[in-house]
């Protein structure tokens, strides 16, 4: 999504570049950016339109439409969050627990073992995913030392890895609207390829998607806000690498 393609050009840029300009100011004014015309945002940022259409390519898009189109996702799932941050007292924070613990515990224990299995067969493994499913990707990355495995986490600013028959891909989507409303570019590549694909969602992603995937994880969100989903992913992945050390 445009925050993780925004927030790594800002990482690999010099403050006095031009695209570190163009990306501070979208980062800054999103809200502002998605009812802009390509002249306004290029008059906003003193550059040409030439340039704001080299800057859209650069970082992924076919068109400033599907920028802007990525700019409203962004929104609406920035939107899901704020209206689950409400302020909790002591008992909702409790029953919010409670409705994450019932949920994991609906879980088969079957598939996440079918998961690990996966990603240990695999040779390489790739993980995607966008928002906080991206932070996710990084964190099972971290973790998954463990494995003493090959894991790369994707991102569609990168050139496009060619997966082979023996490579895995993990997508993550917490925010099920990224993988099913306005899937890019990249991910549809990514699973046109080859090797082995897993899901790892919720069960109000798209059904289409899940034709993609040979084993999905899909995890129940019964009274869970945006915010309480990304608590019950994290300790998913902390389950799967507690349940590698009990088969290991």
């Amino acid at each position: 999504m445009i925050t993780n393609k925004i927030n790594t050009l800002l990482n690999n840029s010099q403050q006095g570049d031009i695209d570190y300009a163009i990306c501070n100011y979208i980062k800054m004014n999103l809200k502002e950016v998605v009812f802009m015309s390509i002249e306004e945002l290029a008059k906003q940022t003193y550059v040409s339109k030439a340039k704001i259409s080299k800057f859209i390519k650069k970082i992924g898009y076919d068109n400033y439409i599907a920028f802007k189109d990525d700019c409203l996702l962004e929104l609406e799932i920035r939107n899901q969050v704020n209206n689950s941050q409400h302020q909790l007292t002591k008992k909702q924070l409790h029953n919010s627990f409670e409705w994450i613990e019932n949920n994991l515990l609906e879980i088969n224990q079957n598939q996440i073992d079918d998961f690990i299995k996966a990603i240990e067969k695999a040779k390489h493994v790739y993980l995607y995913g966008v928002a906080y499913s991206h932070l996710l990707c990084k964190y099972l990355q971290y973790e998954g030392d463990l494995f003493q495995k090959d894991m790369l986490v994707l991102d569609e600013n990168e050139s496009t890895i060619e997966l082979k028959e023996d490579d895995l891909l993990l997508v993550i989507g917490i925010e099920e609207d990224a993988l099913s409303k306005q899937s890019s570019r990249y991910l549809r590549k990514l699973l046109r390829s080859q090797g082995r694909k897993l899901l790892i969602s919720t069960q109000m992603i798209d059904q289409k998607m899940l034709n993609y995937f040979h084993e999905t994880l899909l995890l129940p969100i019964d009274h869970l806000e945006m915010k309480e989903r990304r608590i019950m992913f994290h300790c998913l992945i902390d389950m799967m690498m507690s349940r590698y050390h009990e088969c290991a």
